[in-house]
């Protein structure tokens, strides 16, 4: 997996060049130069090592254009791109799902068929398409980020008061789930950037456990500002939170249900037994859940059972890594098959044969 922590805001100079310094393949994005159609005249491209900072590099990306973007040529505008980058449908698709989630943002605050400045050109494509070009070119899993830090206050402009983060970065953010956290005054994002890690498979508060294989950093202007990108193998991180409740007033068989539903919308729920107030039994029942499944588990308990109130906090989920390997067994002399699981975290590996294959063996 790789695990992108955009501490100082992020920006598509940043994010791909963290890529880049992770070991993407900056040659699978030069034929973008030779893109002519929807006023691109001329577009360079290149990667350059930032002056401070832990090598970091920063994808400096140039285009001469003329005249202003429509909606309906965006998508266009991508698919030929994609066409001269050989890009897979994978990549295609979700560069086009972030451009789709940037229109959205853009109509939902009043847009119209001309584009803002902040998405409408060329570079938008260059950045959406060359992320996901460069991450399906590194070929590692899905890709997790932690909240997007975006900067706070207000400038005068050109167009009057410009606030930090922009409206179109907030509605972006809104419309994709993208957690945004109190970053540096100073932290710049761009709405493409929002866009790239919308997308993300998941967002994580704390940082995971594994072995880092490698390190990628991506700079802008300033070193501070780095995004750094971390490609890990080994045991992985599954970021979760308990909640629970204490009910002393439902039937057994209202708890029986209780706990079946609850284990549909969570990773795993348990029914436990306690003494309460005055050493009056009852009973705890407690999900295990991912960040994803909270809310909904929260109002299950709400809505569903007759507590009236939930606890709940963010645990930590270490797991080790898991394959399957087929094993034979032979009784009588004839062999049947058995699937063993295989754990293993480190040195510590773990072997557990599959209760059912066993069960089918006959019996001696």
């Amino acid at each position: 997996m790789i695990l992108f922590e955009p501490h100082a805001g992020a920006d598509g100079t940043r994010l791909l060049g963290a890529l880049v310094d992770l070991g993407g393949d900056l040659s699978r994005l030069l034929p973008l130069r030779g893109f002519r159609a929807f006023g691109v005249e001329a577009l360079s491209l290149r990667a350059e090592r930032g002056r401070e900072g832990p090598g970091a590099t920063g994808l400096v990306v140039e285009v001469r254009e003329k005249g202003s973007w429509l909606r309906r040529d965006m998508a266009e505008a991508l698919d030929r791109a994609s066409d001269l980058v050989g890009a897979s449908s994978a990549v295609r698709e979700r560069a086009l799902r972030a451009l789709a989630l940037l229109l959205e943002a853009e109509r939902v605050l009043g847009g119209g068929e001309t584009l803002s400045v902040e998405t409408g050109s060329f570079r938008t494509v260059v950045d959406l398409l060359g992320f996901f070009l460069l991450l399906d070119g590194l070929g590692e899993g899905p890709f997790l980020s932690m909240p997007l830090a975006v900067g706070s206050g207000a400038a005068s402009g050109p167009g009057g008061l410009v606030l930090s983060p922009s409206p179109l970065v907030v509605e972006t953010a809104r419309l994709g789930a993208l957690p945004l956290r109190g970053g540096p005054p100073s932290a710049r994002v761009s709405t493409t950037a929002a866009a790239l890690l919308a997308s993300a498979e998941r967002f994580i508060e704390s940082f995971p456990s594994g072995v880092p294989l490698r390190v990628g950093y991506g700079v802008g202007d300033r070193a501070a500002d780095a995004v750094r990108a971390i490609l890990f193998r080994g045991g992985s991180l599954e970021e979760a939170h308990l909640v629970e409740a204490s009910l002393d007033d439902a039937t057994g068989e209202e708890m029986g249900r209780f706990l079946e539903e609850l284990q549909a919308l969570s990773l795993e729920a348990h029914l436990l037994q306690a003494l309460g107030k005055k050493g009056r039994p009852l009973f705890i029942l407690r999900a295990l859940a991912r960040s994803d499944q909270v809310e909904a588990v929260r109002a299950f308990f709400l809505e569903r059972t007759p507590t009236l109130g939930v606890r709940s906090w963010p645990v930590r989920k270490d797991q080790m890594d898991r394959r399957w390997e087929v094993r034979t067994a032979l009784v009588d002399g004839k062999a049947y098959p058995l699937r063993v699981k295989i754990s293993r975290l480190g040195t510590v590996v773990k072997e557990k044969v599959e209760d059912d294959d066993v069960r089918r063996l006959p019996l001696p």
